[in-house]
C-alpha cells in the first residue's frame, strides 16, 4: 500500500470513528403542483440516566423548496448532502411519499439514496406496505411531533432561516372532527398556512420514536428481539 492509500485509508477510519456516536435522520416532504417541499435534518441522540432512556432530535437543518423545484432537483441536492460522511455513514432518509409514489423514490435511488417511504393515511393502524416502507395515520405522526417537541425532545435551532415558519405551522396545526362521522382530519387552521415544514420533522419524529420503541430496551415498550424487529424492518434501516 503506497503512502497516499495509507493515509486515504487513515483518513476514512478517523471519519468513521468520529460520526459513529450520533445518528442522524432527515425528513422530506414532498409537495405535489402548487405545493412547497420541505427537508429537515437532525442529530439524533439516546440518553439514558437512572434506568431511563430516551431520545432527542436536534434539528440542524430546516429548508423550503421554492415551489415549482423539481423532484429530481430535490433528490439531487439532497444526495449531495447525504456526501457529508456524518450523513453517508449514519444517517437515514424518510420521504412523504403519498402523493408522488414510487416515481420520485425511483430517482432518489438512482442517486444513490435509501429512502424510507412513508404512505400518510387516514386510518389507524401502522402497517408494512410490502417495498420496505410503511403506511402510517397521519395522527400518529402528528401525535409523535407534539409529544416530543412539547416534551422538550425536540429542538429547532433559533437561527435557522425556516425556524420562524415552523413555528407558525405548529401553532396552526389544529384536529377537525367531523360531527357526522367522527372522522379526524389534521390540518392548518388558517388557508394561508401550510404544513410542509412540520409534516418533514413528524416524518422523522414518528421514525425515531417508532423504532426506538422496537430496537431499544427500556424505552416504553417490550423488548422486540432483532429477528422480530427485521420482520417489520427488513431493510435494516431502523436505529440500533
Amino acid at each position: 500500500m503506497s503512502e497516499v492509500e495509507k493515509d486515504v485509508c487513515e483518513s476514512e477510519a478517523k471519519e468513521i470513528k468520529e460520526v459513529t456516536d450520533k445518528t442522524y435522520l432527515a425528513g422530506l416532504d414532498l409537495g405535489q403542483a402548487n405545493d412547497y417541499s420541505a427537508l429537515s435534518i437532525a442529530e439524533k441522540n439516546i440518553h439514558r440516566e437512572r434506568g431511563k432512556i430516551w431520545s432527542k432530535l436536534s434539528i440542524g437543518h430546516l429548508e423550503r423548496y421554492p415551489i415549482g423545484t423539481s423532484y429530481f432537483d430535490i433528490a439531487e441536492e439532497i444526495a449531495g448532502r447525504f456526501e457529508d460522511p456524518r450523513l453517508r455513514i449514519r444517517g437515514k432518509l424518510v420521504v412523504d411519499q403519498t402523493g408522488v409514489g414510487k416515481p420520485v423514490m425511483d430517482i432518489l435511488r438512482k442517486f444513490g439514496m435509501h429512502p424510507i417511504g412513508i404512505t400518510i393515511t387516514g386510518g389507524y393502524d401502522v402497517n408494512e406496505d410490502g417495498h420496505g416502507g410503511f403506511n402510517v395515520p397521519k395522527r400518529d405522526l402528528v401525535s409523535a411531533l407534539v409529544s416530543m417537541y412539547y416534551g422538550n425532545l425536540i429542538a429547532v435551532m433559533g437561527s435557522l432561516k425556516a425556524a420562524p415558519e415552523f413555528n407558525n405551522e405548529l401553532q396552526h396545526f389544529s384536529v377537525k372532527q367531523n360531527k357526522s362521522t367522527g372522522f379526524e382530519s389534521f390540518e392548518p387552521d388558517e388557508a394561508n398556512v401550510h404544513d410542509d415544514l412540520v409534516i418533514s420533522v413528524a416524518l422523522i419524529a414518528w421514525y425515531s420514536q417508532y423504532f426506538d420503541r422496537v430496537r431499544i430496551p427500556g424505552h416504553g415498550q417490550p423488548w422486540i428481539k432483532d429477528e422480530e424487529a427485521n420482520k417489520i424492518d427488513p431493510l435494516g434501516y431502523g436505529m440500533k
